[in-house]
């Protein structure tokens, strides 16, 4: 994310060519990549080849929705090391006057997605079953989805 015309945000979705594909069996992936501000929690261990899967896209994703909603990422990312340190404390506060013009539905949606651990966290699968999203699409849809799950 960054500042674009008059403040405005100007999100960019970028980095897919470090993007890879995990199969059963290849079931999770050790070198991390990406933006820092975007990293899952559990990528910022101390332990050097940490064992990640899709939970840290689901973070990624709630972070991408929490930039989209407030207009700025939800850590103070000034630097490196303070990114860190603020990603580690916990889940981002959601007190911006931002939240309060989405439903308690969506609101709830991005505090799923940003589950600290990610064995509590949503599974991709488990957010197109979420009331937010559900409400308004039909079963025939969700199955078409089952495709775009996969390669999440």
């Amino acid at each position: 994310a960054e500042a674009g015309d008059n403040n405005r945000l100007r999100l960019k979705l970028i980095d897919f060519g470090l993007a890879g594909q995990l199969t059963p069996e290849q079931p999770h992936f050790t070198a991390s990549c990406g933006s820092l501000a975007f990293v899952a929690p559990e990528l910022l261990r101390t332990a050097s080849n940490v064992q990640y899967g899709t939970s840290c896209d689901v973070w990624s994703i709630g972070i991408s929705l929490y930039t989209l909603v407030v207009g700025r990422v939800p850590y103070d990312c000034s630097a490196p090391s303070t990114c860190i340190r603020s990603i580690r404390k916990g889940p981002p506060a959601f007190r911006d006057p931002a939240w309060s013009l989405l439903s308690e539905e969506a609101v709830d949606f991005v505090k799923a997605l940003l589950t600290v651990d990610p064995q509590a966290r949503p599974t991709a699968r488990d957010t197109l079953n979420h009331p937010w999203l559900r409400r308004n699409t039909s079963e025939a849809h969700s199955a078409e989805n089952d495709g775009d799950v996969r390669l999440l």
